[in-house]
């Protein structure tokens, strides 16, 4: 007991040159000052062990005997905290290992999601962010009732949702709802309209009454197969199906630039690195980092993560930025000429259903510096379309 107590508050082992050492020990005994690990090494010199408080008081008894005090080594706890002190990155480093010890096992680092199968994870982290559930925030208020009342509340399609933390990660468990339909949609009464304007060339009725023929001149929107049918006195309702097939006109106007603007050579290279704390951006660079169409951009991203796949919310950004001269280069317009007829043809085709070219006329121009297309495209294409009956149709007949 009595070591601790003395490594606690500090020890001094001295060397005492005298010409009496067992007076000067007498002395010391006399004013009740402990000593220990005594060594008398000859006539003239002692070793031992005293406590630091007790200095200055040999000290004292040695300026007035003009005997000699020499302090050999410095033991103890204390002398090692003295020179830990004067070390300020250690002790920096020390207090926050502290806090961070007594603030983190309350706290949630990692929040996994378990039960999804079609609402993408990041949704769900992301939504969870909003009403509360992330990085640094208490376990206590993660686990509450009413941060998974808003989580459900914020993802309509979760059925249930539950947040359970085992020690720093938080484990998001969500059951997805069912979506049926409202209603039978086989019972939905329906008439098939036309979708642009054309000349019926074939007309396959599944259900419903037709109202056009094949050579018939058609309008968009107008109505080809009436929900409605007439037997005689009785009206039945049903989806109006069927395929109507008709020919198309479609023009289309295009331009490319006959000039373009081209790299030619590597004039200066630039690397940018960020750090991404959550949503707040640390920018290590003057600018605002945008870059103009000279210039060529390689971002990176490496995300802090430790053993076991646990993402911390850092991630580090990395920007390669090339800048090259430009140069001015007319072109003949064949390669612009070839894409744009490509790009016409892609174009009609987007918005139809099963349609194919059966001719097609284009003229192109050069004007202003510009290749002009001018096409004009036959086509065979599905017009007929599906729409629900409002009330208040004439279901294609009147009066």
């Amino acid at each position: 007991m009595m070591g601790v107590i003395h490594s606690l508050s500090g020890s001094l082992r001295v060397e005492l040159t005298s010409a009496d050492i067992m007076n000067s020990l007498k002395r010391m005994n006399e004013m009740q000052i402990p000593i220990w690990n005594l060594e008398i090494n000859g006539d003239l010199t002692a070793q031992f062990t005293v406590l630091r408080r007790c200095w200055r008081d040999i000290q004292k008894i040695a300026e007035r005997d003009g005997e000699k005090l020499t302090v050999l080594s410095r033991e103890g706890v204390f002398w090692e905290l003295l020179r830990i002190a004067k070390r300020p990155v250690i002790v920096s480093g020390l207090c926050l290992i502290l806090i961070l010890g007594l603030l983190l096992p309350g706290r949630v680092l990692f929040v996994k999601v378990e039960g999804n199968e079609k609402i993408p994870e990041r949704l769900i982290l992301e939504a969870a962010r909003e009403v509360g559930i992330g990085f640094g925030v208490s376990r206590r208020a993660v686990r509450s009732e009413k941060v998974k009342n808003q989580l459900m509340d914020t993802l309509p399609q979760l059925q249930w949702a539950g947040v359970n933390t085992y020690g720093c990660t938080a484990v998001i468990s969500v059951r997805e709802r069912t979506i049926e339909e409202q209603g039978n949609r086989g019972n939905m009464v329906s008439n098939v309209v036309a979708s642009r304007d054309g000349i019926i060339t074939s007309c396959t009725i599944t259900t419903g009454e037709a109202l056009c023929k094949e050579g018939q001149a058609v309008k968009k929107g107008q109505m080809l197969i009436s929900g409605y049918a007439d037997y005689g006195g009785v009206v039945t309702a049903s989806r109006g199906q069927g395929e109507i097939f008709a020919r198309t006109r479609h023009e289309i106007t295009a331009v490319s630039p006959l000039e373009r603007r081209v790299r030619s050579r590597a004039t200066a290279k630039q690397v940018r690195y960020s750090l991404f704390i959550g949503k707040k951006r640390i920018n290590f660079y003057k600018g605002s980092g945008i870059s103009d169409g000279s210039c060529v951009k390689m971002v990176s991203q490496y995300h802090l993560a430790l053993p076991g796949n646990y993402e911390l919310p850092l991630v580090l950004l990395k920007e390669e930025t090339c800048a090259y001269q430009q140069a001015r280069r007319q072109t003949d317009g064949q390669e612009e000429t070839e894409q744009l007829s490509e790009f016409s043809r892609t174009l009609i085709k987007a918005d139809a259903i099963a349609l194919s070219v059966t001719d097609a006329k284009e003229s192109f121009e050069r004007k202003n510096g510009l290749l002009v297309l001018n096409g004009i495209y036959s086509c065979t294409e599905m017009i007929g379309r599906e729409q629900g009956v409002q009330i208040g149709d004439f279901h294609g007949k009147t009066d």
